[in-house]
């Protein structure tokens, strides 16, 4: 019983350092943009199966154009 004494400040600190670094986190931008970067994933898998001729900088042209596309319909731009 007496070693709850000790376990439970620190799973309460524990528990402070954890909520204290996710407002950090929301508060630094890091959950802004969840998007851009699952759908490059995809596009790309896409170009390259769709074309396999394509050159590796005129693919990631290509690519970085329909994120942005896609970026701007979804944030209704």
């Amino acid at each position: 019983m007496s070693i709850l004494y000790l376990l439970l400040p620190i799973a309460l600190v524990f528990l402070t350092l954890a909520v204290i670094i996710f407002f950090w986190a929301i508060k630094n931008g890091q959950y802004d943009d969840m998007q851009s970067q699952a759908m490059k994933i995809v596009i790309e898998d896409h170009l390259q199966q769709k074309d396999k001729t394509v050159s590796s900088s005129n693919s990631d042209e290509k690519s970085s154009g329909k994120i942005n596309e896609l970026s701007n319909s979804r944030n209704g731009k």
